[in-house]
């Protein structure tokens, strides 16, 4: 296995990982429609942050033909942008939402420094 394939499938993971986190909180979100208000930003983001995971995963597919000599330090700038749609997948919905929450309060709340 070669350093190429030793970069994609870390960034792979890290990528999946992202999506998976997304798909589970539209999971819970589905199943919280009864008892939680609703609110259509955060759902945009996500959907947008999810496309940008969809879009770097497809990307990596032709990360070999744009550099032949991968090192630790030019691996680092791909893996740190896996890693921030990671973060932007985790922290754009709420895990859960209590009975009588409501996703723009939560989003207000937590979704800027």
């Amino acid at each position: 296995m070669d350093k190429l394939h030793w970069v994609t499938s870390t960034i792979g993971i890290v990528l999946a990982l992202g999506l998976t986190r997304l798909l589970a909180t539209w999971v819970a979100l589905f199943r919280a429609r009864g008892h939680a208000r609703m609110d259509w930003i955060p759902i945009v983001w996500a959907a947008c942050i999810f496309m940008m995971l969809l879009q770097f995963s497809w990307a990596l597919l032709y990360l070999g033909t744009m550099n032949r000599d991968w090192s630790f330090a030019r691996s680092l700038a791909p893996l740190d942008e896996a890693m921030l749609l990671f973060v932007a997948s985790a922290l754009i919905l709420p895990g859960e939402l209590a009975p009588g929450a409501d996703l723009r309060e939560s989003f207000e709340r937590d979704g800027r420094w």
